[in-house]
């Protein structure tokens, strides 16, 4: 009885051309990472024999660098090509590259949108650098934040 009983209900789907599986549309999310949180001013200081010359050659001098709203990744989450390994080493399958906006999350003062131009010591590693100027207001250093690729 079953038997036959689903045949029916077979023919009927074929004849009513009726899916017999029904697909489910999965929202998708960006990957999260958690990265301990700093900031930086670009002095000599702070930052190489060039200061006002980000990594991606971004020229800084002169600039209220606050709106900018630059950071500087460690080398594990930048992609590198084979054109980068003199100074950064090769890294093909880290998730960000010079040049894209990232969402920062859980940072307070920090939160929202910023752009990847520069990138750490190589000694850094899941870290990340805000880049504001000498006067700004206080944040905590060391901070996990949560930051994801903004997709365009």
């Amino acid at each position: 009885m079953i038997k036959y009983l689903f045949l029916y209900v077979m023919t009927l789907m074929i004849l009513f051309h009726m899916p017999v599986e029904k697909k489910i549309n999965y929202i998708t999310y960006p990957k999260q990472y958690k990265l301990s949180a700093t900031y930086y001013n670009n002095v000599k200081a702070q930052c190489d024999s060039s200061p006002h010359i980000t990594a991606n050659g971004t020229y800084l001098k002169g600039r209220n660098v606050n709106h900018l709203r630059y950071v500087a990744m460690s080398r594990d989450m930048i992609k590198t090509t084979k054109y980068h390994i003199k100074d950064m080493g090769y890294n093909p399958n880290a998730p960000f590259e010079f040049g894209d906006t990232i969402i920062v999350k859980n940072s307070g003062v920090f939160d929202g949108e910023w752009r990847v131009m520069d990138c750490m010591n190589k000694r850094f590693k899941k870290r990340l650098d805000f880049l504001v100027s000498n006067h700004y207001i206080r944040f905590d250093s060391g901070k996990e934040i949560t930051v994801f690729k903004k997709e365009n």
